[in-house]
């Protein structure tokens, strides 16, 4: 059981741009713990979609809380296409109760990614995307590689009704035991 509360704010600027925040914040009764995550974005180019964004914020906890922070830039650089470079600082602090043995307390990752993303209103959205993290930038003492697959697609099957349907696959390397 949790209570969330969300606030939006919504600017639109001269020439079709917008700059939007919505902080968020919660309370999660099972952990006694709450939570919190803040979602801003500036679209400064709306004929290519070129937005900068950044998210942070930590998670329920479950067997760990993970805090995080994610700065990018998204732009369109043909019609139907975009991509996007985002660099992304993840740490995980197990709960007291579960840390497992032969484990740190807590381990952190710096992990720049780069994702390609085909979408058309009507057909399937196909995105590939790999990221890799760094050892020893802004406290990153968890290394790995990901390359990533995915396609969706949503039908309209009637009035307020749609059909979705999802694939994806991908590939993890140069990983420790914890990835």
């Amino acid at each position: 059981l949790s209570y969330t509360q969300k606030l939006r704010y919504n600017r639109h600027l001269p020439n079709g741009r917008s700059f939007n925040i919505a902080p968020l914040i919660g309370y999660n009764f099972k952990y006694n713990e709450f939570y919190w995550a803040l979602n801003g974005n500036y679209l400064y180019s709306p004929s290519t979609n070129g937005k900068i964004f950044l998210e942070a914020g930590n998670g329920v906890p479950q067997k760990f809380r993970i805090s995080y922070a994610k700065l990018g830039h998204s732009i369109d650089i043909v019609d139907n296409i975009s991509i996007t470079a985002t660099a992304v600082q993840l740490r995980y602090t197990w709960q007291n109760n579960e840390v497992p043995p032969q484990a740190k307390a807590s381990y952190t990752t710096f992990a720049p990614e780069v994702e390609l993303q085909y979408k058309k209103r009507g057909f399937p959205s196909f995105s590939i995307g790999y990221a890799h993290s760094l050892r020893g930038i802004f406290g990153s003492d968890v290394e790995f590689g990901r390359a990533e697959f995915d396609m969706q697609h949503q039908i309209e099957v009637g009035p307020m009704h749609s059909l979705t349907y999802r694939f994806g696959a991908g590939l993890a390397f140069d990983y420790s035991y914890l990835y």
